[in-house]
């Protein structure tokens, strides 16, 4: 395996843990793969959804000249919009 450079975004529902603690499992599963659906849909070139794991999402992008500190500011800026608002809209 190689060494790339290259950006990593990490989203995370914090509290997730204890919300499905108090929460039935099928509303709290739903609730939460929406939540996940719509940082998924909100991810855009130069970035790439890596992997889910639970309630994170990775997004990455290659250091190949496509994506830049400003890149990296918006697209956390559209996450996170796009996590509010799907909060909002619960």
């Amino acid at each position: 395996m190689t060494a790339q450079n290259g950006f990593l975004l990490l989203a995370d529902i914090t509290g997730y843990t204890n919300f499905l603690a108090n929460t039935p499992t099928e509303i709290g599963g739903r609730i939460t793969a929406g939540l996940l659906d719509a940082l998924v849909d909100t991810v855009i070139p130069p970035f790439k959804v890596g992997n889910i794991a639970g309630d994170a999402l990775f997004v990455y992008a290659p250091d190949n000249g496509n994506a830049s500190g400003q890149t990296v500011l918006e697209a956390i800026d559209s996450l996170y919009c796009a996590f509010a608002d799907r909060v909002s809209a619960l």
